[in-house]
């Protein structure tokens, strides 16, 4: 058996000299790279059998090449891919902070144009998300204005980063990124463009104590951060991977399989007729001269003897003329299913989900997700969270330790134990950010709904709960799926005094319960000190 002309005992040699006690590093290092040769063909790149070890560099550019092309040419990819992002980020996202310095800050990141170009507008989320998909990695570069401390975010391609550089003795401490860029330089007074090729190193924003370093070797190091965050491979690699690799081979197989059937089709539907005749080779050689074309022979290339019109009868006293028939006859394209159901898997989704089929789908399916299709999209939105609050919580140092930022007088910066530069705000200060995804499931809205009046009055029973109104108003409104939840209900409540009904008659059971409290607790007291 034989991979693009290399057989397999070739392989198999490779793999047995590969990890023969070979002790030269280079040397292994070469045997790894006969091996990725010897698997590699015109569509995939085989590096399965060096799980333990990262995928080279040029190994994890071709998959993600690959990624991008079947995103782009496959439907099923296609499909799962945008159908996660969906479910992700449809609704929105709704993000504030409690403190009113500090939700300035906020929305002054979030609202930024270029940010919202980049990476928190509704366009550049969804695209952020497939990106990370494809690609299994992000690389932002955080740039910080010197004196507004105003944050912005750009994203580096994953193909630039040629190496990620980490503590020697701790490998989940990264220090710095190795970029190996090519651009086209412009030449305004010409018009003419040249292309270069540029290598610098950029420092992890966590890594404070690389700040004054200016060079490394002959490159320079950007005065800028990078924030990465990698999905699909192990906690030990450096890099991700393209989270839709599991799925690509099956993919490919599913459409080549279609391919097939399709041209069984197309070579069955050749002949439309079958014609039965009972005259003999004399009746066969006159049917052949009355339906052959004469379109070689007639003069000027013109057909004398054109094909019946549509729904023409042929007629014959003892010459029967069947349809071919083409039931039964080949295999059917529902025995793909088990192939499709392995991309549906890859994906986590449901194969209805997945191809769309309005077969196997039904109201329930629309309405409702089983249960581990719903945790994965929800362990999605636990990842995009932990991504904002720590950008977030990066422009809310930058708001501190720049010249004039706005968060100056409320914080300062202060080394911790392990001599890390980080902010300690002044005490009275909440920085606590609220990031919340509405509901993925609609029908989930009445009955939360519901289940928010039962807990603001405890469904009219006595004591009745006086809620925080605004906070109230920003549960509705994000289940809702409202933009903007923030800035619309600071507009219904501008005063904060107006966030609590003071109405006697209704706050007057919430005081009897709680001078009953009170009460009960000054008792507790007397028999403690007794």
């Amino acid at each position: 058996m034989t991979n693009n002309g290399v057989s397999l005992d070739n392989v198999a040699m490779l793999l047995n000299e590969a990890f023969r006690g070979v002790s030269d590093d280079v040397e292994f290092k070469e045997r790894l790279t006969d091996l990725e040769l010897a698997l590699e063909n015109q569509d995939w790149v085989r590096l399965t059998w060096q799980a333990d070890q990262e995928f080279s560099r040029g190994g994890l550019r071709t998959i993600c090449k690959l990624a991008r092309i079947m995103f782009l040419k496959n439907p099923l990819i296609n499909r799962g891919v945008k159908l996660q992002s969906f479910y992700v980020f449809g609704r929105g996202v709704n993000i504030s902070a409690k403190d009113d310095d500090i939700n300035a800050i906020v929305q002054r990141f979030l609202d930024d144009q270029h940010n919202q170009r980049e990476l928190t507008g509704e366009i550049a989320r969804k695209q952020k998300d497939i990106d990370l998909r494809l690609d299994g990695n992000l690389f932002l570069v955080l740039f910080m204005h010197p004196v507004t401390g105003n944050l912005r975010v750009s994203d580096i391609a994953t193909s630039e980063i040629e190496d990620i550089i980490t503590n020697p003795e701790n490998k989940s401490e990264t220090w710095f990124y190795k970029r190996v860029w090519t651009y086209q330089e412009f030449d305004i007074n010409t018009g003419n463009q040249t292309e270069k090729t540029a290598t610098r190193y950029y420092r992890d924003f966590r890594y404070t104590k690389g700040k004054d370093i200016q060079k490394i070797g002959n490159f320079d190091v950007d005065p800028n951060s990078i924030y990465h965050v990698k999905t699909g491979s192990f906690s030990d690699w450096r890099f991700g991977v393209s989270e839709v690799y599991s799925t690509l081979d099956w993919a490919k197989a599913y459409t080549t399989f279609l391919s097939d059937f399709a041209t069984v089709i197309r070579a069955l539907a050749r002949f439309a007729w079958n014609l039965k005749t009972s005259g003999g080779s004399q009746a066969i050689q006159a049917a052949k001269a009355k339906l052959g074309t004469t379109f070689a022979t007639g003069a000027l290339g013109v057909e004398t003897n054109p094909p019946p019109t549509t729904a023409a009868t042929y007629i014959n006293q003892d010459t029967p003329l069947d349809p071919i028939r083409t039931a039964n006859s080949t295999t059917s394209a529902d025995q793909g299913q088990p192939i499709r159901h392995m991309v549906a898997s890859g994906f986590g989704l449901p194969d209805p989900m997945l191809s769309g089929d309005p077969n196997q789908g039904t109201l329930a399916t629309a309405k409702s997700l089983d249960r581990p299709t719903e945790l994965g999209f929800l362990d999605r939105q636990e990842l995009w969270k932990e991504i904002y609050a720590t950008l977030l919580d990066y422009a809310l140092y930058c708001a501190v330790v720049a010249s004039q930022g706005p968060l100056k007088p409320f914080g300062q910066t202060v080394l911790n134990e392990y001599d890390e530069l980080t902010v300690a705000f002044n005490e009275g200060i909440d920085k606590n950010i609220s990031i919340k995804f509405p509901s993925i499931l609609v029908r989930d809205i009445a009955e939360f709904m519901q289940a928010i009046l039962i807990g603001a009055t405890l469904n009219g029973q006595t004591p009745t709960i006086i809620p925080d109104k605004k906070f109230l108003a920003k549960l509705v409104l994000t289940e809702l799926g409202i933009d903007d939840v923030d800035e619309v209900v600071d507009m219904w409540y501008p005063d904060d005094t107006a966030m609590v009904d003071t109405n006697p008659e209704l706050t007057a059971p919430m005081n009897d319960l709680n001078n009953q409290l009170e009460a009960l607790r000054e008792a507790i007291a007397s028999l403690t000190t007794n």
